[in-house]
């Protein structure tokens, strides 16, 4: 995460990084991300994708702001 969506969601980093993809993105947003995750750790293949989600100041799921996310997944070998 970066200074930018911790600034956005007004959460400090250690609770974003505990909390599950589908409580920060519940719904058919957080099913579309889960996918991609896992396609990237089956193939290997890098992945940039764009995905919209709204979201409150504090961090709860809903529409008072929508934001454009530019996402880049790759995977890490052990």
């Amino acid at each position: 995460l970066n200074d930018v969506a911790l600034a956005a969601w007004g959460q400090p980093r250690d609770r974003l990084l505990t909390r599950p993809i589908s409580e920060l993105f519940p719904g058919d947003d957080g099913a579309m991300l889960i996918r991609r995750l896992a396609s990237v750790v089956d193939t290997g293949q890098a992945a940039r994708f764009e995905m919209s989600f709204g979201w409150l100041r504090d961090g709860a799921p809903g529409d008072a702001s929508l934001h454009q996310y530019d996402v880049l997944v790759t995977r890490l070998h052990d």
